[in-house]
């Protein structure tokens, strides 16, 4: 017997630990798995199918598997930056379990369940039937009269409106036509667009239901430079930072010594360069450690420069004071590799 902890009605999330079930009656069998996989690369409409087969043996009459994380590592990845709001495509899985006889592979049992809808992600803390904030911090985020925030949404199928509040005054809306496909909508708000002001609340928010983010605008800091990166829901997140930057550089050489004339002499193989990029966030809510969290075990990330030119980086993790008791305001340090486009490339900002 095959226990399934899905459905092909509400949307699954492809890191929520859930597990298929394996059990028996019988004696000296075992159980086969078959997944077939369709997806779609990010803003592509090309579809994919991927089918994986595994075995599954029991101990004791029974097993478990996760397939979440193997429809995660099948999914398309994230390869770059875009325009568009509509991020990807939700993977739809077709699943096939059968117990066999470990003798002479007789079939004793089969169970199926196609129709699977996976979306990159744990399950979200602030979700409404088949509506979704996709954000690992649902709490209140702080940003400048001058910065932009990127919000997140898993819409149902159908006409969706996100309204747009400021201090429980809505002020615009706009309507999002999402299909059982094309669901995961990621939009930039830029703040100085609403006529944010230090003190102001705002809510983005699906109309009718409880799926919202706030935005609390603090005042100007000394800078203004946004990260951008991707999260757990393979979604393009945004943070904006007010501390000082630095773009340190470091050297490695190759050398070669020899002896010319009795003389050692030292020649120099090949320089090579680690071009890193430091800045501070400037004070933050106690809220946002989580995104700082997430920043940090993101697997990509960019400085950006301006709608058409941003810096390519990954995280350096290493260590997170996420609450001290002796400090009431937070501000953190945050530490990135450059990618180079090409090998003599510097950055100033």
């Amino acid at each position: 017997m095959v226990t399934i902890p899905y459905n092909n009605s509400d949307f699954a999330f492809t890191l929520n630990d859930l597990f298929l079930q394996f059990s028996t009656v019988e004696t000296d069998t075992y159980f086969t798995l078959k997944l077939t996989v369709n997806f779609y690369d990010f803003y592509s409409e090309t579809a994919k199918q991927k089918i994986k087969n595994y075995k599954i043996y029991l101990f004791e009459n029974s097993a478990e598997e996760n397939i979440g994380r193997k429809v995660d590592r099948i999914m398309g990845q994230f390869q770059g930056l875009s325009n568009l709001e509509l991020q990807y495509k939700t993977a739809v899985v077709d699943l096939e379990a059968k117990e066999l006889n470990i003798l002479d592979d007789s079939l004793v049992e089969t169970t199926t369940l196609n129709g699977i809808k996976f979306i990159a992600g744990i399950l979200p803390k602030l979700k409404v039937l088949n509506t979704a904030l996709l954000s690992v911090n649902i709490n209140a985020s702080r940003i400048t009269p001058s910065g932009f925030i990127n919000v997140s949404f898993l819409l149902p199928e159908g006409d969706n409106i996100i309204e747009i509040h400021k201090n429980e005054s809505i002020l615009q809306s706009e309507t999002i036509v999402a299909t059982i496909e094309n669901n995961v909508f990621t939009k930039k708000y830029k703040i100085s667009d609403y006529g944010a002001n230090p003190g102001d609340v705002f809510k983005f928010k699906i109309k009718d239901i409880e799926v919202y983010k706030f935005v609390v605008i603090f005042p100007e800091g000394m800078f203004s430079n946004h990260i951008l990166y991707v999260d757990e829901f393979k979604m393009l997140q945004s943070l904006e930072c007010t501390g000082n930057f630095s773009f340190p550089t470091d050297y490695k050489q190759t050398t070669h010594k020899y002896k010319r004339n009795l003389v050692e002499i030292l020649e120099i193989i090949e320089t090579k360069k680690i071009n890193s990029f430091k800045i501070n966030t400037g004070w933050v809510l106690k809220t946002d450690n989580v995104t700082i969290d997430t920043i940090a075990r993101s697997k990509k990330a960019w400085l950006f420069i301006n709608d058409i030119e941003v810096i390519e980086m990954v995280p350096v993790a290493k260590k997170l004071t996420n609450i001290d008791s002796d400090e009431e305001l937070y501000e953190y340090d945050l530490e990135f590799k450059i990618n180079r486009a090409y090998d003599a490339q510097n950055y100033t900002l």
